[in-house]
């Protein structure tokens, strides 16, 4: 199973979620948002069960692949953190 983890609640993040849902051997497991809330909301929206997290650092132990579906990155993201926990970002 690829285990995705996704960093933004915008509206592409629902599009996004129904392309994954589509791909066999693909499970969106784990949501990053400064608010906890806005990610429940997109959560629940989508019908997905999933670690949802507001330290970015909290998400590494459930993904392998990180998408950061957000227009400004450089405040949340620490792009050294990403390279040294191995995982791939898009």
């Amino acid at each position: 199973m690829l285990k995705v983890g996704i960093i933004g609640t915008d509206n592409i993040v629902s599009e996004f979620i129904t392309a994954c849902c589509d791909i066999q051997g693909v499970q969106i497991s784990s949501f990053y948002s400064h608010s906890l809330e806005k990610a429940k909301f997109v959560a629940l929206k989508n019908n997905l069960t999933v670690n949802i997290v507001d330290n970015f650092e909290d998400m590494l132990d459930f993904i392998l692949i990180l998408f950061i579906l957000l227009y400004q990155t450089g405040y949340i993201v620490n792009k050294q953190n990403i390279f040294y926990s191995n995982k791939n970002m898009f």
